[in-house]
């Protein structure tokens, strides 16, 4: 099967509702980006994913796939970048903010978005000012000299298939939360970007219209594990009300218990194969008296950025769930 039949049979998958594999979902990505799969089926991708949502794993997939089918960008050290959601008029903090950031000596190649569900984006303000079309190299000419730069994210092949995407979202006017985190975090991390603030405003002008639906979004960004899966963790978290909703699953070293769920708010029991397969930003350890030995015994997720917190912390008030 080649790569263009299995791009038309994943999105018929997804258009039923089923889950796509990494290799279905590249695909996609692949015919997307090399503008081999037309606007007609562009657009049905992109209603599939609004209509039914993506999954955690879809989600890491397609931003995987999208920075995979582009190219890449690479700098030394903290690489700094910020963006908002976007929707509020005459917020252009970004071309206050990375100036300011490029002054304290930190790094901060910002791409910036053009509009897509309202009359302008970052870009284009920026382009009033200065231009914001750059290819690789003289973005990285400008970064040398200033420590960063405001440029047009589409102005080379950067996500390519994100900025397709994007052509037929800005004739219906919708962008789903999930594609808004894909495409946040793909241009991010192809950028070279590794320390990124989030702003997400909510109100009847922006994109996020109530608070419920910024703290939806907001809990995409972050995925939660566990690990341990003691008698006392189910009393504290039944205690704090910290479901599967929370954290999306548990680590347990002992391989009786995986498979299994912890009672009352049914966070299922995981061995640590299935967490490198499905890396969360943070694990909490339920197993507190142990906490010291599992970071020391897990320093492999902490390389991958894991950050690791003890449940105690959530009775001390230093960790806001």
């Amino acid at each position: 099967m080649d790569e263009k039949q299995r791009a038309l049979k994943a999105i018929q998958k997804k258009l039923v509702g089923k889950e796509l594999s990494y290799k279905e979902i590249y695909a996609i990505m692949d015919e997307i980006a090399h503008d081999r799969l037309g606007d007609i089926l562009t657009t049905y991708f992109a209603a599939s994913g609004y209509a039914k949502g993506f999954s955690h794993d879809e989600i890491y997939f397609l931003t995987k796939a999208m920075i995979e089918t582009g190219e890449k960008l690479k700098f030394e050290g903290i690489v700094a970048d910020k963006h908002s959601i976007g929707g509020l008029p005459g917020s252009r903090c970004t071309m206050i903010i990375v100036p300011i950031i490029a002054t304290a000596g930190f790094t901060i190649p910002k791409s910036s978005s053009r509009a897509i569900t309202t009359p302008a984006g970052t870009a284009d303000c920026m382009e009033v000012l200065a231009s914001v079309t750059f290819d690789e190299e003289q973005i990285y000419e400008i970064v040398k000299k200033t420590n960063g730069c405001i440029v047009w994210g589409g102005s080379f092949n950067i996500a390519p298939a994100d900025d397709e995407i994007i052509k037929v979202e800005e004739v219906l006017l919708f962008e789903s939360y999930d594609k808004i985190l894909i495409s946040i975090m793909a241009k991010k991390i192809a950028f070279g970007s590794n320390h990124v603030v989030i702003d997400i405003p909510f109100g009847k002008t922006t994109k996020v219209k109530n608070l419920t639906d910024a703290k939806l979004l907001k809990s995409k960004f972050d995925r939660i594990a566990a690990y341990g899966s003691p008698a006392k963790a189910t009393t504290a978290l039944n205690y704090f009300g910290i479901d599967n909703s929370v954290i999306e699953y548990t680590i347990e070293d002992n391989n009786l218990k995986v498979g299994k769920i912890i009672p009352g708010v049914n966070i299922p029991i995981k061995n640590k194969d299935y967490c490198f397969e499905n890396l969360p930003n943070v694990i909490i350890v339920l197993a507190w008296n142990f906490f010291e030995d599992i970071k020391r015994n897990n320093k492999e997720l902490i390389d991958c950025g894991v950050i690791f917190m003890s449940i105690k912390e959530l009775q001390n008030g230093t960790i806001n769930i």
